[in-house]
């Protein structure tokens, strides 16, 4: 266990894979693991491969070379004759192999991930071939999934994401972890890599939704099982850290690197690194995403019904021949009054269903029925709340008049309107309407200089005159019954039309 050990140490301070790690500081107990090695160095090595699932040394030991191999137990007893038991050499019998077996099946079924370990001395001028071994032992290390795992999985199906679990873990382990963090519900969801092997690319696609956990898999395995899932039209996200990951890692939509654990090769195929290799940090990202999403869409709501309604009331003063908005009312909207708004929507936080919504699929469209519909409507909605201050004030009062209401209820509308688009498919009058700090500040900002212009003289540069406080009041209360109505109607939209 000692000689066939990566594990290096500096300082005091171990450094190698935390699972060989582990179980030097286990020896530590026995004997200084680090001694051993020191006074018996390697001569040769065979790496450990994805194949083979084992990793062999050649160690001297009183002018004798041995062979030591540690690997899966499937691999390892495949490859032994004898067994060693209490210091005596004895032939590895059926029932021998038998009674291990049983031993691996009940210990790896309580999530022990078990590796074994065998040797052999070798006869001169012999290069360390792995076969002949003589069996020792098996040791199981604990790898429990972190804490947040189960949350973040429980998280993940509610968000409609399907997590799978593919591991090189023997099945009895994996199946016993991915039922402790909630991936698997029935055995049958499970299958190894050998199963795997047995299937062609059509087949592992037509049955492709029947497992959530492969467990002895290959890379070519891990490749397969990514590709299956493309076809069938999903966006799949695949993370690991070793070499034998990284063409999987490159085949997927997303691919994700481990950023502590994770080898070099793995980072630079991968689109994103994690940090700190947590499970939950990419279900953070999914939820980070999908806010940024929302967020988008509502600030592009929030500009397009601002814009829709300014090209409506513009068409209609045109073919009536009236002016209700000049150019430069026009550019102070939208150059300070919906942008500044646009600008502050973008720190929306995620609405609390967020992670429950269905995924989007890859080519779906962003206009959708519904979002057309309510950009059209609403804009209709301001429109026609606009129109009516300004025809009813012309007709008594002046068109000067006229003008300054409809601007004053346009300025009134957009500025209500941006609090609308906080949420364009559910009503925001709840206690979350003012959470939004930036757009509280801009809001207010843009009401000071709003004010500014109607009472300074500024008002004559943007052709605005003196209106009563009665005219003021009814502007307000007709652009109240428009948001209020506007918010009813979301629900009616988002039912009737699909998004």
């Amino acid at each position: 266990m000692a000689l066939n050990n990566d594990t290096e140490i500096n300082e005091e301070q171990r450094i190698g894979d935390p699972m060989e790690v582990a179980i030097m500081e286990y020896l530590q107990h026995i004997k200084d693991p680090f001694i051993i090695k020191q006074n018996h160095p390697r001569k040769r090595e065979i790496p450990f491969d994805s194949e083979r699932k084992m990793m062999s040394v050649i160690c001297e030991i009183n002018k004798r070379e041995y062979i030591f191999t540690k690997g899966s137990f499937d691999s390892v007893i495949k490859r032994c004759t004898k067994i060693e038991i209490k210091g005596k050499i004895n032939k590895l019998t059926k029932e021998e192999i038998k009674r291990l077996k049983k031993l691996e099946k009940d210990k790896s079924g309580k999530a022990l991930r078990l590796l074994a370990y065998a040797y052999k001395p070798l006869a001169k001028n012999e290069l360390g071939e792995e076969n002949d071994l003589i069996f020792q032992g098996l040791i199981g290390v604990m790898d429990p999934p972190r804490s947040d795992v189960a949350q973040a999985i429980k998280v993940c199906k509610k968000a409609h994401i399907r997590p799978i679990m593919i591991t090189g873990d023997s099945l009895n382990t994996a199946v016993a972890i991915a039922k402790d963090i909630g991936i698997l519900t029935n055995d049958k969801e499970a299958i190894t890599g050998e199963e795997l092997d047995q299937l062609t690319e059509d087949e592992l696609y037509q049955n492709i939704f029947k497992y959530s956990v492969y467990a002895r898999v290959s890379p070519m395995n891990k490749l397969s099982i990514v590709n299956a899932w493309k076809r069938r039209g999903k966006v799949v996200a695949m993370t690991g850290d070793g070499v034998n990951d990284a063409p999987a890692i490159k085949a997927s939509d997303i691919g994700i690197g481990m950023g502590i654990t994770g080898t070099e090769v793995s980072k630079s195929v991968a689109d994103i690194i994690l940090v700190d290799d947590s499970f939950s940090t990419i279900v953070a990202a999914v939820k980070e995403g999908r806010r940024i999403f929302d967020n988008i869409r509502n600030v592009i709501t929030y500009l397009l019904i601002g814009n829709l309604t300014e090209v409506i009331i513009v068409f209609v003063g045109l073919l009536f021949g009236y002016t209700i908005f000049f150019p430069i009312q026009l550019l102070f909207i939208n150059l300070i009054t919906d942008s500044i708004p646009a600008i502050a929507l973008a720190f929306e936080d995620a609405s609390s269903d967020v992670m429950s919504k269905k995924a989007r699929k890859k080519d779906s469209s962003f206009f959708t029925p519904f979002l057309i519909s309510k950009i059209l409507i609403s804009s209709c909605l301001k429109s026609f709340a606009i129109l009516f201050i300004y025809f009813v004030n012309l007709h008594l009062y002046s068109a000067d008049i006229a003008e300054t209401t409809a601007f004053l209820c346009l300025i009134a509308l957009e500025l209500c309107f941006a609090y609308s688009c906080k949420n364009i498919k559910k009503p925001v009058i709840n206690k979350n309407i003012f959470n939004n700090f930036k757009l509280n500040i801009s809001i207010l900002g843009l009401m000071i200089i709003s004010t500014l212009l109607f009472v300074t003289p500024l008002k004559s540069i943007f052709h605005l005159t003196n209106i009563t406080w009665i005219q003021f009041l009814y502007c307000i209360m007709i652009v109240m019954v428009m948001f209020i109505f506007d918010e009813l109607l979301k629900i009616k939209l988002s039912k009737k039309f699909k998004d």
